[in-house]
């Protein structure tokens, strides 16, 4: 899937590798709907907010805390 390429380029750029990439690239496309949210809030607190991107991420993560600890302590 081409979404998936980018989405492995992008977190390499970031300096996530091997089974750490693995392992979130799993979250991601078993929750595809919430990262979908995720990236959309993000984007309109950019464009409508005036934040940096550190920032309305920040904020929109802060906002799906609960939803992203129950993803993450899931056993991969």
């Amino acid at each position: 899937m081409l979404k998936e390429f980018f989405v492995k380029r992008q977190l390499k750029k970031m300096g996530v590798s091997g089974p750490q990439l693995e392992a979130l690239m799993k979250v991601v496309k078993n929750n595809p709907g919430l990262f979908q949210r995720l990236g959309q809030e993000i984007e309109d607190k950019v464009s409508k907010n005036k934040l940096s991107y550190d920032e309305a991420t920040l904020s929109v993560t802060t906002k799906y805390r609960s939803e992203l600890a129950k993803i993450f302590n899931q056993k991969f």
